[in-house]
């Protein structure tokens, strides 16, 4: 099978720092590979990367693409000037996966060319899929994902399929702790207001301010250009740090499993209740054994079972800081029930390695063009 992935505009493939849909097709891409199909990942120009390699046996062609704002008007207008120029490069093949918003839309003009169109749903639905009624199957991440998109477009109904998204287990898997007083916290994660750190940081205070023995690792990018929220809200959580067992460790690449395997809880206290689409980073946490606490988002529950393998705060209650503080003490006062909900977190992560998801997304594939 000739397999076309187009990765999008605004973060490099082989990924870059926190750039998860890319670390998620460098995964899958490799696996089709070596499972014999033809594989070409369509992806924009980056410093250091040349225009054409080979990956594994991955073909990669780059071309084109911009950094991304905070401004998501200005965004998509330069999404959509991308797309205009980007349809007529994308690679052909018995199936083209797109992750874009304006790039389906422009691949309707080489229908008949191209293969099997999919849509790659990594975002919440903006009502934009009226604009891919010519695809043949979406791939939503998360079935919150997936119930939107036919919510907002019933023409799609049928059409929509549920691929969470992979880990790699070879990298990333559970270790030993050694026992000791102090508590670790793990962020990774954009650093960005939706993504809920200053909460996490006054909950922080609480237990600190309480007697908690508990540390704050964070890492993650806080620029503009690579997702996150800017100077002004860098500026706001270096402020809420002072004072705080806190560790900035930046934006990390090949240190991210040892990372995970260093933190007990590893916590996400996402706001964004439209903005989440599956949460790969919790589900990266609990394959090295870390226990999740997250905000009450439907996405996280295609893996997270209160109160078996993560805990879940209510991020709408009228403090929602104590709501968040309270999860983590349970966790971090009590041994036995963090070390249990540890061993049934990375039990759970098995279910998503790059092989199961690989074999699925296959099936997605086969089933379309069986449909001919």
């Amino acid at each position: 099978m000739k397999i076309t992935i187009a990765t999008g505009p605004i973060f490099p493939f082989p990924p870059v720092g926190a750039a998860a849909v890319q670390k998620v097709f460098y995964g899958l891409t490799r696996e089709f590979a070596a499972r014999g199909h033809e594989v070409t990942v369509f992806a924009r120009s980056w410093p250091g990367q040349p225009v054409e390699e080979v990956i594994e046996g991955v073909q990669v062609v780059r071309w084109g693409g911009y950094s991304q704002g905070v401004n998501i008007w200005y965004d998509l207008w330069k999404d959509f000037w991308y797309a205009a120029r980007a349809f007529r490069r994308v690679p052909a093949g018995d199936v083209v996966v797109v992750n874009d918003f304006w790039l389906p839309f422009w691949l309707r003009f080489r229908r008949g060319v191209l293969g099997k169109l999919i849509i790659e749903a990594q975002r919440f639905p903006k009502h934009q899929y009226r604009l891919y009624r010519h695809a043949s199957a979406v791939i939503a991440v998360s079935r919150f994902v997936a119930e939107a998109i036919q919510a907002q477009e019933s023409s799609m109904a049928g059409r929509v399929h549920v691929v969470n998204n992979p880990v790699d287990t070879t990298a990333l898997f559970s270790a030993p702790r050694v026992p000791r007083a102090e508590i670790i916290l793990g962020f990774l994660g954009r650093i960005h207001p939706e993504k809920g750190l200053h909460l996490l940081l006054e909950a922080l205070r609480r237990l600190v301010g309480s007697g908690e023995v508990v540390c704050l690792k964070i890492a993650g990018p806080w620029e503009e250009r690579e997702g996150g929220g800017g100077e002004k809200y860098w500026q706001k959580v270096r402020a809420l740090s002072e004072g705080l067992p806190v560790e900035f460790l930046g934006s990390l690449n090949t240190e991210v499993p040892n990372f995970l395997r260093s933190v007990d809880i590893f916590c996400l206290p996402s706001l964004a209740d439209f903005g989440e689409a599956f949460g790969l980073a919790p589900l990266e946490a609990m394959t090295c054994g870390a226990v999740p606490v997250v905000s009450n988002l439907a996405v996280f529950r295609d893996f997270i079972v209160e109160g078996e393998n993560g805990l879940v705060f209510n991020h709408h209650a009228p403090d929602p800081t104590e709501s968040l503080a309270e999860e983590l003490r349970k966790l971090i006062k009590d041994t036995d029930k963090r070390q249990r909900m540890s061993n049934a977190a990375s039990q759970t992560a098995k279910h998503f390695s790059i092989s199961r998801i690989a074999t699925k997304y296959l099936e997605v594939f086969e089933s379309m063009l069986a449909k001919e």
